[in-house]
């Protein structure tokens, strides 16, 4: 399945791996019916715990993304393109809440922000 997590990353390991899935599917590189690596499999091969990726695959079944079958193991689900819009946009609002704290803090326009995401942007292409 090619997923990795960080140790060293704030984010935690359960939320790396519903990060992962969740871009896998978006991208088409995981096909809606395909079965997931089995719990134990899964935190084997990433030496995390059961429970981690237990957790990550309970969560993405609670937010669309797979679905579990008993005795059988979890499966992806087809994401529509407005449900992946909306996350997009309710993970975006999240962060910019925090961005907009910083702006006040020191001043920063709309127009500064703008220019960081242009950079940003740039970097990424180049």
């Amino acid at each position: 399945m090619n997923l990795h997590v960080s140790m060293t990353k704030q984010e935690p390991i359960y939320e790396q791996l519903k990060t992962q899935i969740k871009q896998k599917i978006h991208q088409k590189k995981l096909k809606p019916g395909t079965q997931m690596p089995s719990v134990r499999l899964l935190a084997k091969e990433l030496h995390v715990g059961i429970v981690t990726v237990k957790r990550a695959y309970d969560d993405l079944v609670q937010e669309g993304y797979l679905i579990a079958k008993p005795a059988v193991g979890y499966f992806s689900l087809n994401v529509n393109e407005t449900q992946m819009k909306k996350e997009g946009k309710t993970r975006i609002k999240a962060l910019m809440r925090h961005v907009k704290q910083i702006m006040d803090e020191t001043g920063l326009s709309k127009e500064d922000v703008k220019d960081i995401l242009d950079e940003m942007e740039d970097e990424h292409e180049g």
